[in-house]
């Protein structure tokens, strides 16, 4: 079942990247609507609902279909299709367009940096999240597997929670180009899947979920203490906690909580998320090179042409290979 509010909850994840960097070089609103490092809160947000996306619709499927190759085979192309198609594209734009805006470190970039990039071993600026991203749809299946092996939602949750656990002991927060750090991230989208299957009891409890998940990632706003926004940066497991708690009441909460969520301009940010989010960065040189006057004037045409653009590459970019998909995908089924 599609879930309208989640599409605006994409949509605010991606706005919190935006606002952060732009905020990261003084372009805002007004001085004191400064979001320094609220980005990672956004980013975070994206990790935890892919994974509770894709675990619901995993977790859904009947046990045959989990069984067969050919349903693993389809979920790696539709996810490739999904994300490679356009960040090979940005890839290739931000290197050939090296020399005339140039962004670091792209603008010293040569080929073996573009390879790099391309299988997935480096992640410049913005473009770390696209190989953590693509290696956790490797690690999903044989985990959501294993849990559709468990049986009880009681004992998949607390085997999530154990594997949240042990990967958090193994591998503590950082920012690397790998899947280890984040793993606890994922999980926490991963958990809220699980306990989905099982639903709630009232719609009381999920507003409750969305009040404290919605309040405790507003608190991780820097600019509210006043404090070096790297303070918040490595409260993985905490943010994680409360993007799954805010996601999971948005699920089950009445229309009433839902409804901020599901206006259609933060459904429509949603929609172009992934493009906005890849091709910001052109925007935000330019804007803060070329746009005179006021530095709120040259925020509002950093975020106006950074949705602009994000709508145009979600057209030329991301709507073909999802219909390429859709071409591929026998009819009903789903992919």
């Amino acid at each position: 079942m599609r879930i309208p509010a989640l599409d605006g909850l994409r949509g605010i994840a991606v706005l919190l990247v935006l606002l952060a960097h732009s905020s990261n070089v003084g372009l805002r609103l007004a001085p004191a609507l400064d979001f320094s490092g609220v980005g990672r809160t956004g980013v975070f947000l994206f990790f935890v609902l892919s994974a509770y996306l894709l675990s619901s619709q995993i977790l859904q499927r009947e046990s045959r279909e989990i069984r067969r190759p050919r349903t693993w085979v389809r979920y790696l192309v539709r996810r490739f299709l999904r994300v490679y198609p356009a960040y090979l594209a940005w890839i290739c734009l931000y290197f050939g367009l090296r020399r005339t805006l140039v962004i670091e470190p792209f603008s010293s970039w040569t080929l073996g940096d573009v390879g790099e990039h391309l299988v997935l071993l480096r992640g410049d600026r913005h473009l770390w999240t696209i190989p953590v991203e693509l290696r956790w749809y490797l690690a999903l299946p044989p985990i959501v597997v294993a849990l559709r092996l468990l049986g009880g939602v009681r004992s998949r949750a607390l085997a999530v929670l154990l594997l949240a656990l042990l990967a958090r002991l193994r591998w503590p927060p950082d920012y690397p180009i790998a899947l280890g750090p984040y793993l606890p991230i994922f999980l926490a989208g991963v958990l809220a899947a699980v306990l989905a299957e099982a639903g709630i009891p009232h719609r009381r409890w999920g507003a409750l979920f969305v009040v404290v998940g919605a309040t405790g990632l507003a608190l991780h706003l820097p600019a509210l203490w006043g404090v070096d926004h790297r303070a918040f940066h490595l409260a993985f497991v905490r943010q994680a906690a409360l993007a799954a708690t805010l996601l999971f009441g948005l699920a089950w909460s009445g229309p009433s909580l839902r409804r901020p969520f599901e206006l259609r301009v933060l459904r429509w940010i949603g929609s172009i998320s992934y493009s906005a989010y890849l091709g910001h960065l052109f925007v935000l040189v330019a804007a803060e090179r070329y746009c005179p006057g006021p530095r709120s004037l040259a925020f509002i045409a950093f975020l106006g042409g950074s949705l602009l653009l994000g709508w145009i590459s979600h057209i030329a970019l991301e709507r073909p290979f999802a219909r390429i998909w859709g071409h591929l995908a026998t009819p009903g089924g789903k992919g």
